[in-house]
């Protein structure tokens, strides 16, 4: 699931109620993000679907959060390939 791959992370300091909410909102964002990646992949959603079934700030946010998680794994991507060398990516084909 997108929101496993290198996005945030459950913090183990339960006893800060700022951490609390901080996880709180963490697994909101990965539940909605798996019942919306379940509907768009399986239920065949577009996005103009999605906005005639749903209200228009779950919408914006379903959009703005799929832009957010290509742009971050795009950054991790290009992160590990800075830190290949010359012959390794030679080797990967890149």
């Amino acid at each position: 699931m997108p929101c496993r791959d290198g996005g945030p992370e459950l913090d183990e300091q339960h006893g800060s109620q700022p951490w609390q909410l901080r996880n709180k909102l963490v697994l909101a964002t990965r539940v909605a993000c798996s019942i919306l990646t379940y509907l768009e992949d399986r239920c065949e959603w577009s996005d103009e679907y999605l906005r005639q079934v749903v209200n228009e700030e779950t919408a914006d946010w379903w959009i703005a959060h799929k832009v957010a998680d290509a742009q971050r794994i795009e950054a991790l991507k290009a992160s590990a390939k800075a830190k290949l060398t010359p012959e390794e990516r030679e080797v990967l084909g890149l």
